[in-house]
This record gives C-alpha cells, sequence and structure tokens, in this order.
C-alpha cells in the first residue's frame, strides 16, 4: 500500500494477472483473473493494437505469434486497453449475419484451437489512480502475452514490456531502457506483422511476364485509397488515415472495441485525410516528394483530375478543390453535390471514372443517400448500391445502374461500355447493358440494367493460413472482397493480353485475372507461356443455345484445349466432371467407384457432352503421362450453386413422391472448391469420386434444412 501510494509502478505478464483474491487484484491493475468465469487457450495470438498513440504502442504493428489468450476476465472500464486479441469465445447474434460463417468459426474453435473472429478481448492495458491518502498517481501495466519464453526473443515484444516498464516507473522517456535495434522498423515490421515495403515485392509471385517494383511506400504516404497520373508523370494519391470512422463517435461502448478512429471520441477537431501530388524527382521510378494538395478532408475515397485541381468524393459530399494560382495547392473549394449515403462508410462513393459523354461515372455502396445540389436547395434524387454518374458542374446526378450489395470496383472501355465488380454476391464482374433512365421508358418489370459476367467463379489463394480470419467470412472459396475493376483492352502489353479483366481479392491475398476467350485466339494465350495449369470447371448449359452449339463449345471446344496444353507443354489438368456420368441403372453397385462405365448419356442426352468431356480427359489422362491429370466426379453439390439440387431445396415445399425415401449423397461447394485446390499440388494426378461426410435419407436432409415436402 505504501509503495503505490508514493506513486509507485507495477508491471504484470501473464499469469501474474491472477490472484485468489480477484476483487482486490482488479483494484491494483485494473482487472483480473476470474476463478470460474475467465479461460484460456494456448494459440495464435494476433495482436491487433487499439491505441497506436500510447507511449508503450506507439509505432507498433499488429503481430501474431503462439502464446496463451486469456478472456473472459474480469476488467475494469477505467482501465486503458492498448491492444486486444481474438478469443474462441462465441457470441449471440441474435440471428442475424452469415450463419455458414459462424458454424466454420464454431468448427475453428472445436477442432483446430481456433479463434473466433466475432469475439476480441484485451490482452495489452495500463491503470492509473491515486490510492487514498497518496501523494500522486500510481501506474499499473499489463501483459497477458508472455506465457511460452520464446516470446521474450521477440525484439518488437521486448520493447513493449521495456516501454511498459519505463512507463510504469514514470520515466520521461519510454524509451529509456530500449536499445536501437527494439525500435523503429522492428515496431513497425515485426515477425508474423506487416513486411518491409521494400521486401514485399519478394514475397508476391507474379506472372513470369511482369515484374513488380515499388513506387511509393510509408512514410511518405498513409494509407492510400485511390490514385491517377497527370500529364507530367506526378502521381496522385488519396491518403485516408481517418477511414473508416472519420470523426464520428465510434459505435461501441467502449473505446478499445472499435479501433477505426485516428482519434477516438475527438470529434471538434479538423478531419486528416488529404489529397497529395507524389513526384520522382531522380527518375529512378520511385517517388520521394510529396506535396499536400487539398488538406482537412473526411473520408476521401476517390477523385478525378479535372482542370485545374480534382474533383474528389468525401461522403456525404463531392468537392471540387480548384488550385487558382498554379502553387499545386488548392485555394479554392466547391461543394457540387451533397446528401451522399454514409451510413457505414466501407458502402460508400468510391472509383470515380471520366467517361468519353462528359459525365463522371462512379460505384456506389448500399449506404443510401438523397442527393442534392451542393446548396442543398435542389433535390437529385436517391442513390443506392451499384452505378452512379454526375456532371462535373454540379448540375445533374443520377443512378446508373442499381444492384443490392457493396460495389467496389469500375472501369469504361474505349467505347464507353461500362463493367463493374462486386464483392460477396456470388457474381463478382458486370456489364451494365442499358441505362436504368432508358429501361424506365420501357417500363419492363423484373429487368434489370445489368447482365452477370462472371458468375460462381471460384478462387485459389495462393497461400494458406490456418488461423487467418478468411475460413470464417462468407463466400469462402470465392470472392468475398473483390476490390478494383480494370479492363486491359491493349496498347502496352502483348497481344494474349487484351481484354483481360483484373480484380483484387486481399482477404485472399491474390489479383485475380480472367480474360475472354471469345474474344481473342485461344491458341494466342498458350503460346504466350507461363501457364501452369488448366483448370476445366464444367459444361455450358443454355436452353438457347442448340445442341450443335452446345457440343461446338463443349466438346469441340475442350478438344482444342486439350491439343494446346500437348502442344506448349502445360504441365497439369484439372477436369471438373460430375458423379451423374454414371447414370442411373439397376445394374449399378450400391456404391460406385471410378471405374464404373460412364453410361449417363444412354438416358439423358442433356449430359452427353459432359460425359464426353470426360472420356477425353481420360483418354488424354493415359496418353500424356508428362501431365498430371485430375478428373474429380463430385455428387450433388449443395450451397449457393445454382443446380438442380440445390434450386430443389431451396423450395419451401418441394415435391416429393409419397412414402419415397432415397439415399442421397450430397457435397457443400466449398468442399469441391478445397478439392479443386489440392488437385492442383504437385504431384496430383488420378480419377476421384467426391462426396460428403456419408449416405442420408432424403428426409434427413428436409430436416436440416427445415424444409417440408
Amino acid at each position: 500500500d505504501a509503495f503505490i501510494a508514493r506513486g509507485g509502478g507495477i508491471v504484470v505478464i501473464h499469469a501474474a494477472a491472477v490472484s485468489k483474491d480477484t476483487d482486490w487484484f482488479k483494484s491494483i491493475i485494473g482487472g483480473s483473473w476470474r476463478h470460474g468465469t475467465t479461460k484460456f487457450l494456448e494459440a495464435p495470438m494476433h495482436l491487433y493494437f487499439v491505441d497506436r498513440a500510447h507511449p508503450i504502442t506507439r509505432d507498433a504493428s499488429n503481430w501474431q505469434m503462439d502464446d496463451e489468450i486469456y478472456y473472459d476476465m474480469d476488467v475494469s472500464p477505467d482501465a486503458h486497453v492498448l491492444a486486444t486479441a481474438y478469443t474462441p469465445k462465441a457470441i449471440d447474434t441474435g440471428g442475424k449475419g452469415n450463419k455458414e460463417a459462424q458454424a466454420r468459426a464454431a468448427e475453428a474453435v472445436a477442432k483446430r484451437k481456433g479463434v473466433n473472429i466475432y469475439d476480441h478481448q484485451p490482452q495489452l492495458w495500463t491503470y492509473e489512480r491515486t490510492v487514498a491518502g497518496g501523494t500522486k498517481p500510481y501506474r499499473a501495466f499489463v501483459s497477458i502475452p508472455g506465457h511460452f519464453y520464446e516470446n521474450f526473443n521477440r525484439a518488437n515484444y521486448r520493447a513493449i514490456l521495456l516501454r511498459g516498464i519505463a512507463w510504469a516507473g514514470q520515466r520521461a522517456n519510454p524509451d529509456e531502457f530500449c536499445l536501437p535495434a527494439e525500435l523503429g522498423d522492428t515496431l513497425r515490421y515485426p515477425v508474423g506483422g506487416p513486411t518491409h515495403p521494400s521486401k514485399a515485392a519478394a514475397k508476391i509471385e507474379v506472372h513470369p511476364e511482369f515484374n513488380l517494383s515499388l513506387v511509393a511506400a510509408e512514410p511518405l504516404i498513409n494509407k492510400v485509397m485511390n490514385l491517377d497520373w497527370d500529364e507530367r508523370g506526378r502521381l496522385w494519391v488519396c491518403e485516408t488515415p481517418e477511414y473508416p470512422n472519420g470523426r464520428r463517435v465510434p459505435n461501441a461502448p467502449a473505446r478499445w472495441q472499435d479501433s477505426g478512429s485516428l482519434k477516438p471520441f475527438v470529434t471538434e477537431r479538423e478531419p486528416e485525410d488529404r489529397i497529395s501530388i507524389l513526384t520522382d524527382t531522380d527518375g529512378d521510378g520511385v517517388m520521394d516528394t510529396k506535396k499536400i494538395f487539398a488538406d482537412k478532408l473526411e473520408l476521401v475515397t476517390s477523385f478525378v483530375l479535372y482542370r485545374r485541381g480534382v474533383i474528389a468524393a468525401t461522403a456525404p459530399d463531392i468537392w471540387y478543390l480548384e488550385d487558382t494560382d498554379g502553387d499545386d495547392v488548392a485555394d479554392k473549394r466547391t461543394k457540387l453535390y451533397t446528401g451522399l449515403g454514409i451510413n457505414d462508410t466501407h458502402a460508400v462513393i468510391n472509383n470515380l471514372r471520366w467517361s468519353r459523354d462528359g459525365w463522371i461515372y462512379a460505384t456506389h455502396g448500399y449506404s443510401r443517400g438523397d442527393v442534392t445540389t451542393g446548396d442543398g436547395k435542389t433535390k437529385l434524387g436517391p442513390i443506392t448500391s451499384g452505378v452512379v454518374r454526375f456532371r462535373p458542374d454540379g448540375s445533374a446526378f443520377e443512378q446508373y445502374s442499381s444492384r443490392n450489395g457493396n460495389t467496389w470496383g469500375l472501369d469504361l472501355t474505349w467505347d464507353g461500355q461500362v463493367f463493374w465488380t462486386q464483392p460477396t454476391s456470388g457474381t463478382v464482374f458486370f456489364h451494365t447493358v442499358l441505362p436504368e433512365a432508358i429501361l424506365a421508358k420501357g417500363k419492363i418489370p423484373g429487368t434489370t440494367s445489368w447482365k452477370g459476367m462472371i458468375t460462381n467463379q471460384s478462387t485459389f489463394p495462393a497461400m494458406t493460413w490456418p488461423e487467418q480470419a478468411y475460413a470464417q467470412i462468407d463466400q469462402v472459396g470465392r470472392f468475398t472482397a473483390a476490390a478494383g475493376c480494370a479492363i486491359y483492352e491493349g496498347g502496352a502489353w502483348p497481344a494474349p493480353w487484351n481484354y483481360s479483366y483484373f480484380t483484387g481479392e486481399p482477404t485472399l491475398n491474390i489479383v485475380h485475372h480472367q480474360f475472354d476467350l471469345r474474344r481473342k485466339k485461344t491458341r494466342d494465350i498458350f503460346r504466350a507461356g507461363g501457364i501452369r495449369a488448366v483448370v476445366h470447371l464444367g459444361v455450358m448449359h443454355d436452353l438457347r443455345a442448340s445442341p450443335k452449339e452446345h457440343h461446338t463449345w463443349n466438346v469441340v471446344g475442350f478438344q482444342k484445349v486439350l491439343e494446346y496444353m500437348t502442344q506448349y507443354g502445360v504441365p497439369k489438368l484439372v477436369v471438373l466432371s460430375s458423379a451423374n456420368v454414371y447414370g442411373p441403372s439397376p445394374e449399378n453397385p450400391q456404391f460406385l467407384t471410378e471405374d464404373a462405365p460412364l453410361l449417363g448419356a444412354q438416358h439423358f442426352s442433356e449430359i452427353r457432352d459432359l460425359v464426353e468431356v470426360d472420356h477425353l480427359a481420360q483418354s488424354f489422362f493415359w496418353k500424356n503421362p508428362q501431365v498430371e491429370t485430375v478428373i474429380l466426379r463430385p455428387c450433388h453439390i449443395l450451397g449457393s450453386v445454382r443446380n438442380a439440387p440445390s434450386n430443389y431445396l431451396r423450395l419451401e415445399r418441394p415435391l416429393r413422391a409419397m412414402g419415397f425415401d432415397p439415399m442421397v449423397q450430397v457435397i457443400h461447394e466449398r468442399d469441391v472448391a478445397e478439392a479443386v485446390r489440392l488437385s492442383l499440388r504437385r504431384g496430383a494426378r488420378g480419377i476421384f469420386n467426391l462426396r460428403g461426410p456419408g449416405e442420408v435419407p432424403l428426409s434427413h436432409v428436409f430436416r436440416v434444412l427445415g424444409r417440408k415436402p
């Protein structure tokens, strides 16, 4: 008592936070293990810093290490939380959210010592108070990490502890006990944390025809969200340190529960987003100087160059930021529009693009808005998710193409065609066929302005991270955070890259590339080289096409692909066939093996093409042993796919013959995607039937889904 009364310091590491007298110890260090309530888990711990301005955590980046997580501790609301970590604890969502994702989180916890992305709790905190009769406040620093001795050899964690000791001891310099090698980039780029920009390119796998080089990096820039080049070769960027919360009050009961604010709960201040101009002064291709063109912006998500400045989106407003005297600093600001949606800041206006028709186009998320002119006097109408466009003079703003969901990418082709990207919907790439302003004149109900171009496209992450959160999100195995839309039409790269579509998938750490085989010679793609595998994911089923068209596309096209694979030395082929190729027959054994004859086409002409493709793949398998060929024959695939079994089970009252309860085999689309991924491993080859855990009566499937036939 005398020690803390005179302002003594306390440093607590890991199990030192456990006391028999929980209430007393909580009053001393700001939180304590409570017997019967608090739990632990030895697992990969991802530390997320919620206060990077504190002397102990300044410059510290998030990192992952194996340690022991404490959760459901009794932490005082007066404790100042510095860092949190995910825990295995599930929370009651009240029936909201993605149930499949929540189930995957529960599975990770139950089977793999995983953590749940739906709960995070304090792991580092400080506590200050003056005890009764004390002469000055005392300080306590608590670190729950510290279970494994090996972690004390981590220079960045050691720096955190040494700073905590100096801070608790009320030293003027919190770095007093740290070595220079434990500070700076050691804290910013720790093992298990972010990669130093100068080393990032070496970690990225790039197509052999391309090179990747660093153009600009922190500390010159900070959280760039959009960029453009001017006619002088300068790089303009919008920097968004305020994203995602800006100056709004965090939507959480405690400060540490929402780390999306630059300065939480400090709303009466100037915003800190900006648009900057970067210049390469020595011609080495790396930007080395920066001039701030416009500062004090809030949530600036995109811009386009315009006359003597830029038109910038800072929802709920759109501004013309103008440099009237030529010094590269905006000295005049004109609000063109206001009233854009801001309910969810990751669903606001983004990706501004000029079009040849003189309008500025942009994508917009589901944060609905009611747009007016900049002065608020003239109503211009509601906007929502999809594509919008507006005049640069502030005179008109309209919805161009709408579709539920977030929209995070836009590009316009030389002839004015509008293409855009959406995450989480299952369809990642869209083409606006007819503007809604024109479509509305036809008054045809149920007709959309857009056409989905890439639907149910599987993704193949180039890396695995078992404890990472992407396995708990929605759309696992497909795009869940597709961002950006780039249509390459030619002019700079070799011709085989013409008519390519690119989008990013940051959750999976990939850039996706897809090209239109119908608009270029397939041979050119193979001739360009660099193809390491061909994945054939199915055949075309289109009621509008004739049997001859089906055969040409499905069978003849596949034969050509096999021919080019042989000619140009592609080492891997994966063919996604179907168990339907076996066909129903009373002579079939109860369980079919891979060597059973393919008799499906005898009864169902609709799958004749699929059977023929399977036969071609088998023949290729035996004739070309130098190619690792894998043929996958899954049973009925269920999930968000649009096939007969899934469509049938989506019915509220599916039809069933009375008294008929057949045994069925099903498999989830995620498991099929995983099988495709495993097939791409070196050495994998063969023919494989795919099924789920076992055989179940159809009535059991109905019960699980809550269906009544």
